[in-house]
């Protein structure tokens, strides 16, 4: 079976009519002056297709560090507030045992192992750094507010390293980034605006790297000076995709910034940023219109022919919105593709290296994994289809009135109005189904292996690479636990796979031999349907793999579903931590011990989304507020954030 995912091109056009660039400012070392970082002189390259403009040279627009005091009057959009010293709230707490900076403390959890990922809440052992409301809090272990910072828009992200913690937060046109020194305080190290909103965050050794898109126009401008036209790297790009630096130590900061498409997709590994673009509505209806071009009259296809030679997609639109014969087309289909970018990261130092191209929609963020020196793809197989369109017109149309213009009282003449009921005669949908598996080499981006057809009218749902074992969950109608060997990854090879009880949508490695998975189960069909289904899974005999114990919770949901930053695992203790949402929220604890799953506690009532932990205290997280547990989830502290 198919699903159908129908991408009304009307509303394409209407986001693309509407495009609008404006300016990017910054704070901190101009990118000339930055020791490592290298200039491309602002001139384009052109690799496999792509034109790139290096925007290096641009950042001497910018001014340098500034105090606190200089960065208000800099015309930035968020005040700088004095510090706080001490608690800033009312909330009575029972203070956990205070924790040093030695203890064990826990990280985000992330998909490739040393590279950080932004998330609203870190702890470095001494400090938890928590966002929440716009405002960034300094917190101790043992729940005293140390300092805030108001970062301003809605949703934040957090990057932590060396006492110091980036924030990044947008404010809908543009994306705010505000280095700070948990040194006494909150205090500011370093501030940098940039146009559009962020796509995603990593943190690699003491360098943070944002990726940012903003829609794209033919100019892009710094501190309101334009740098000239930005050419475009897709045949239809979408907008600019920035890379922003940040020297986490320093507060320097190098960018880069590429015309490019919808991108959907993160990855990093080592000194490789990976972005993943699919093809918009106007692109995708270009290749069908190619694919149908028997179909059309001679001289309609010779008009369509001229505007997608001068990429003018909107043209092509509009004339197969006045065309009957554009009807031809309905239920030609053209395949989807996925198009890579590969950014080559050196410290501040930025570049694309590669542009490549996959077939098929990466639907899962583990669809994608590396292993020594490739990438490995597992992509659901999709096709642009060209579907009747739902618009109605009625039967009597009354024409609108035409709008005049007088002069002094005079008519000086008049704007016809549109007469008739317009409406496109088709719409673009994406169908997708089929699972294959791809090799492509990680430098050059050529595709090198593949397994095709790997699991017939499914979608890839999930995945995990451990060790040379590459395991994926596809969803439909088996919902299939594969394993496939990648330890040679120009050979991959499906060892076995597995039909499970239900489809996860997220697999953790818990040991050796053993993946824990977290599913969605069916249930009665009410508010709080459905099920959350814990699976452990043997899989110390890849051919064989096995469902050895599980934890069913009925009626309820989880985040961890959706967004895998919610999912703890603390291999010390065996502990796995999902937060829980049902009529009754509450967070589920389970221990990993023997092979079998057990219920090490459940902590009611609390409304969370988050769990870490700083030695023998565990801390959750829910909207304003953060509490503290120890180690047999008894409360020992609490704080809010809302008083």
């Amino acid at each position: 079976m198919s699903r159908l995912k129908v991408l009304g091109i009307a509303l394409a056009l209407a986001v693309a009519a509407v495009l609008a660039l404006g300016g990017l400012q910054g704070l901190g070392a101009p990118a000339h002056q930055q020791t490592g970082a290298r200039s491309s002189g602002g001139s384009a390259q052109r690799a496999m297709g792509l034109i790139m403009v290096n925007l290096t040279e641009a950042a001497s627009a910018l001014a340098g560090v500034q105090p606190a005091a200089a960065v208000a009057a800099a015309g930035q959009a968020t005040p700088i507030p004095t510090p706080i010293q001490g608690p800033a709230t009312t909330a009575a707490v029972e203070s956990p045992p205070a924790q040093t900076a030695s203890a064990q403390y826990s990280s985000t959890n992330v998909q490739v192992e040393g590279i950080d990922e932004g998330d609203f809440v870190k702890t470095d052992g001494r400090w938890i750094y928590l966002c929440y409301g716009g405002v960034l809090y300094l917190i101790t272990p043992g729940l005293k507010i140390e300092g805030w910072y108001a970062v301003g828009g809605g949703q934040c992200q957090l990057l932590a390293a060396e006492g110091r913690v980036l924030a990044i937060w947008s404010n809908g046109a543009a994306t705010g980034l505000v280095l700070l020194s948990a040194d006494g305080g909150l205090r500011p190290v370093a501030r940098f605006q940039i146009e559009g909103r962020p796509l995603g965050a990593r943190l690699e050794g003491s360098y943070a790297y944002v990726v940012v898109s903003s829609p794209l126009t033919p100019l892009y401008l710094v501190n309101g000076t334009a740098l000239g036209e930005l050419p475009g790297v897709s045949p239809t790009p979408a907008g600019v995709v920035a890379v922003v630096a940040v020297d986490m130590s320093s507060g320097r900061f190098n960018y880069t910034a590429l015309a490019a498409g919808d991108i959907y997709r993160v990855f990093m590994y080592g000194d490789r940023l990976y972005l993943f673009q699919r093809p918009d509505g106007l692109q995708m209806l270009a290749d069908i219109v190619e694919a149908g071009r028997s179909r059309l009259p001679e001289g309609l296809w010779e008009e369509l022919r001229g505007y997608i030679e001068n990429g003018d997609y909107l043209g092509l639109y509009n004339a197969l919105s006045r065309s009957r014969a554009a009807s031809a087309l309905i239920g030609l289909s053209a395949p989807v593709n996925t198009t890579v970018y590969e950014i080559a990261v050196d410290g501040l130092s930025l570049g694309v290296a590669a542009v490549g191209e996959v077939p098929g929609l990466l639907t899962d963020q583990f669809a994608v994994a590396q292993r020594g020196g490739y990438l490995i793809l597992a992509a659901t197989e999709a096709s642009a289809k060209a579907v009747p369109s739902l618009c109605f017109c009625p039967a009597i149309f009354i024409r609108p009135p035409n709008s005049t213009i007088y002069v002094d009282g005079r008519p000086w003449g008049s704007v016809p109005s549109i007469g008739g009921c317009r409406c496109p005669y088709l719409y673009v949908a994406v169908e997708e189904g089929n699972v294959s598996l791809y090799v492509v080499n990680a430098d050059s981006l050529s595709v090198v292996a593949e397994v095709a057809g790997l699991a017939p009218g499914e979608e890839v749902h999930a995945g995990r690479l451990v060790g040379g074992i590459y395991y994926l969950v596809t969803y439909r109608a088996v919902d299939p636990l594969y394993a496939i060997n990648v330890t040679d990854p120009a050979r991959p090879q499906v060892l076995g796979f597995l039909k499970a009880p239900v489809f996860t949508d997220y697999l953790h490695p818990v040991g050796p031999g053993l993946l824990l998975g977290v599913a969605a189960g069916a249930g009665p069909p009410f508010f709080w349907g459905g099920e959350v289904q814990v699976l452990l899974y043997n899989v110390s005999n890849p051919a064989a793999p096995a469902v050895v114990s599980n934890v069913t919770v009925t009626n309820a949901r989880s985040p961890v579903m959706s967004d895998y930053h919610a999912f703890l695992y603390r291999s010390d203790a065996g502990v796995a931590i999902l937060p829980v949402y049902a009529s009754r929220p509450f967070v589920l604890v389970l221990s990993v011990e023997g092979g079998r799953l057990g219920v090490e506690a459940v902590v009611e009532g609390v409304y969370a989304s988050r769990a870490l932990y700083i030695g023998d205290v565990y801390y959750l997280v829910g909207p304003g507020w953060i509490g503290a547990y120890n180690s047999t989830f008894a409360e020992i502290g609490q704080l809010s954030l809302n008083s």
